[in-house]
């Protein structure tokens, strides 16, 4: 997809000229960097360093087709209504695109000794190639669907509605203290008509994409929840006693509704993290006007994205109110015929502790007709109420700070969507900006990092900042992902470069 965040020299360019426009203003020196990236390329999904294992790229399939081809039986493909849909990597494309860790959050398919399941995962996620052509539903002979096209994308089937799954960090991730500094996730988006569940030619009634960036608000992760493990085998046979799972680490049920089900440690997961999210609404025949897409902040939420215990901070605006008329909205509906790039931007907009606020943006931006919608709003961080009641267990906890992103198919009913994803980012923007392992922010990581770190000046503290600092040890920041505003001092030179540019061009 051809949007400016993937390509570094025009990243690169824009962060000149914001640097130069925020110089201009007045404002203070900062930085902006990625600091995760994941295109998917090591095909490598769960990131433990061992390319195409069936966790990564075995998207389903009876041999001879199911391997390395997959047989899905239920897409609309040619009249013969057979043959393979999507060939199974089998090459990385880049070692080097490490990425983050991704596993499902929300348990198991279900299966029992008399009614054999596959008790696969919910939902069950798989690297897939993604160029034009590589999938029949990308080809002009196919149901030519553009593809992202930017080599390999993670796939989403889904198993119904309200699957969800979470990527990982290998750090938390800090919006900086200052007014302006800024915390950014995107990722290109595409419906996946050739999925197995026979959903191509149909759209999810009343369905939404939800997503957002969650903070370990309880310090549960690499704890072991014992209920959360695989319920079957994978001939659908029960297993018998303690099904442990550890979170942030495997796949398993850790969403908040197991709690005091079992006993003790059945609510390690998502159960109680904060959260700020975003909702946008699916096309369908019912509902086409983008209405129900919000933002929200989410403050010791049972099941993340499931959209109660939360606080809207913007939603689309009614352009028709006559209450006979339907309504119209100034948002967009996605379509499952399109590639979008989507993000949530959340911004300190006030450093009055503790009446600092963020300001959270949601911009769908469309890869064929180069149009974008936004949806933004402002939220106090110590408003800990929702409809004016205060939110138990919820005060002097602030979350601008994430740990792991989350992401939901939400539907009406039986219906449901599947989805590509590829090209995600995490950019932090402005004064806290910098290098993995940087603690003394001087854009290489030393041992002057270590020192810091061993006396405690440290984000990542303990043995996850240790790690991190090892990890990045001689590594400095790329010129490619990260531009240091001018020093104020040196106003004069850039309006005097500007001014040559200009006198250049004529």
């Amino acid at each position: 997809m051809s949007h400016p965040l993937a390509s570094g020299r025009r990243w690169t360019q824009f962060l000149v000229v914001a640097a130069t426009a925020g110089l201009l203003a007045g404002q203070s020196p900062s930085l902006a960097v990625v600091v995760i990236r994941d295109g998917f390329g090591d095909a490598d999904i769960n990131n433990n360093g061992v390319p195409f294992e069936n966790v990564d790229t075995d998207i389903g399939g009876t041999p001879p087709l199911g391997s390395p081809n997959t047989w899905v039986p239920a897409r609309l493909r040619d009249a013969n209504g057979d043959g393979p849909a999507n060939a199974e990597v089998t090459t990385v494309l880049d070692a080097s695109d490490t990425g983050i860790r991704w596993l499902q959050t929300r348990g198991f398919t279900s299966g029992t000794s008399t009614t054999p399941g596959t008790g696969g995962p919910k939902p069950k996620m798989r690297i897939v190639d993604d160029a034009t052509g590589a999938m029949q539903e990308t080809m002009a002979s196919g149901l030519n669907i553009p593809a992202i096209n930017d080599g390999y994308a993670m796939s989403w089937e889904s198993s119904g509605g309200g699957s969800t799954a979470s990527g990982f960090f290998d750090r938390r991730i800090h919006l900086g203290p200052q007014v302006g500094d800024e915390v950014k996730v995107s990722f290109d988006f595409r419906i996946w008509r050739d999925a197995p569940n026979a959903n191509n030619m149909l759209v999810p009634l009343l369905g939404e994409l939800r997503f957002g960036l969650f903070q370990d608000t309880d310090n549960q992760l690499g704890m072991t929840n014992p209920f959360a493990g695989r319920q079957v085998d994978e001939n659908g046979l029960p297993i018998t006693g303690l099904k442990p799972a550890v979170w942030g680490q495997d796949e398993g049920m850790f969403e908040g509704s197991l709690t005091g089900q079992h006993g003790p440690g059945d609510d390690i997961g998502t159960n109680g993290d904060y959260g700020w999210t975003a909702g946008i609404e699916m096309s369908d025949t019912v509902n086409n006007n983008g209405g129900s897409s919000r933002i929200r902040e989410e403050l010791q939420a049972d099941r993340i994205l499931q959209g109660g215990d939360t606080h809207t901070i913007a939603a689309p605006n009614n352009l028709n109110p006559d209450p006979f008329g339907v309504p119209e909205f100034d948002f967009v509906t996605l379509s499952n015929a399109k590639v979008y790039n989507i993000s949530l931007s959340l911004v300190r907009a006030t450093e009055v502790n503790p009446g600092d606020t963020i300001t959270a943006t949601l911009t769908v931006f469309d890869a064929a007709t180069q149009q974008s919608w936004s949806l933004s709003g402002t939220e106090t961080l110590a408003d800990h109420t929702s409809g004016g009641v205060p939110i138990a267990g919820t005060g002097g906890v602030q979350s601008d700070s994430w740990d792991y992103f989350a992401l939901r198919n939400a539907t009406s009913g039986a219906s449901e969507f599947d989805f590509l994803l590829d090209n995600f980012l995490v950019e932090v923007n402005g004064s806290n900006a910098g290098l993995p392992g940087d603690y003394n922010g001087d854009n290489v990581v030393d041992a002057a990092d270590y020192t810091v770190w061993r006396d405690g000046g440290s984000p990542d503290s303990g043995p996850a900042g240790y790690t991190l600092w090892a990890n990045n040890y001689g590594a400095t920041l790329p010129a490619s992902t990260s531009a240091a505003i001018p020093e104020p001092s040196a106003i004069s030179l850039v309006v005097a470069g500007l001014a040559a540019a200009i006198r250049s061009r004529r």
